[in-house]
């Protein structure tokens, strides 16, 4: 599946523009996910549990629909947000169980959002000394997976992680950094901030620098500053 180019009108338009529709709806989104996460809790090992989808349905989904327009709420998750996972290549690890739920999708200009709590898991099996086998479960990625749609193709794909290398050995662990994706090249940019933050990697480094702008750097770097 080909990515989707970043363009910076796009940007501009897609988000400075229609910032505070734009805000609003991932404020929300990020918000009402956490919130809903929290009174949930008070239901998933009790009795209540079949209240959960109910309240979901009767009481999020009309609360989102009446502050933003354009967005649709499951509150059993979608199928589209483990393909588009799945597309990323951001989690190779092949997943033997999921579970997505609350997704929101919406638009922003003219650029499809999509927000939504995934758990995917693998599993490994064992074998005691008596010969009884266990199964065991590992969580690959938990947590809240958001895609964006500019709706522009190209061809190489562009993968930026927080870089952990360099944080935890600073300047020496940037000699490990080519090797955690032996098939892409690493991007050396020009922000030392993003630099320490972030590492790079892509099969294209035209593309690279293309998407990645000057102010796509900075707001990376706000949103990774605000958690």
């Amino acid at each position: 599946m080909p990515a989707k180019e970043i363009q910076l009108d796009d940007l501009k338009q897609g988000f400075a523009a229609a910032n505070a529709p734009g805000i609003a709806l991932i404020i929300l989104g990020v918000c009402g996910l956490v919130a809903l996460g929290i009174v949930l809790n008070c239901f998933f090992y009790s009795p209540f549990q079949k209240y959960r989808v109910q309240f979901k349905e009767q009481f999020i989904g009309p609360l989102i629909r009446s502050v933003a327009d354009e967005v649709e709420y499951e509150p059993t998750g979608s199928s589209t947000m483990m393909a588009e996972y799945r597309a990323s290549d951001l989690y190779p690890q092949s997943v033997d169980r999921h579970k997505t739920e609350d997704m929101l999708h919406g638009r922003v200009g003219a650029t499809d959002l999509r927000l939504s709590e995934i758990h995917t898991e693998y599993k490994t099996t064992s074998t005691d000394s008596k010969g009884n086998k266990r199964t065991s479960w590992h969580t690959i990625f938990r947590g809240l997976f958001f895609s964006a749609d500019f709706h522009k193709d190209f061809q190489g794909s562009t993968f930026v992680k927080s870089d952990v290398a360099e944080k935890t050995f600073g300047s020496f662990g940037r000699m490990f950094q080519q090797s955690l994706f032996s098939s892409l090249q690493l991007v050396q940019l020009e922000d030392p901030d993003f630099e320490r933050e972030f590492v790079v990697h892509t099969s294209d480094q035209v593309e690279a620098r293309y998407i990645l702008s000057t102010s796509m750097l900075q707001r990376m770097l706000a949103l990774s500053r605000c958690g």
